[in-house]
């Protein structure tokens, strides 16, 4: 008996600016201005200096903003 294939692919949880940029189509200046007014999730800042944002909180944004334009 053949053992199922597994998804070997990861999704990362924390998403940089560039894939950030990529998942909502808006430069990071918009997501910047966005965040600072509360209309968009707030990066996390790593020890390193960089900054994150939670992969479900961008994809909770995205719904919700399917969601308010489909009505």
């Amino acid at each position: 008996m053949a053992l199922p294939k597994r998804n070997t692919e990861i999704t990362p949880a924390l998403l940089d600016k560039r894939e950030v940029m990529k998942l909502t189509a808006l430069s990071y200046t918009t997501l910047w201005r966005m965040s600072k007014v509360g209309q968009f999730p707030l990066a996390l800042k790593l020890p390193t200096g960089g900054l994150r944002w939670r992969k479900s909180d961008v994809d909770e944004w995205i719904e919700n903003l399917a969601a308010g334009q489909a009505g």
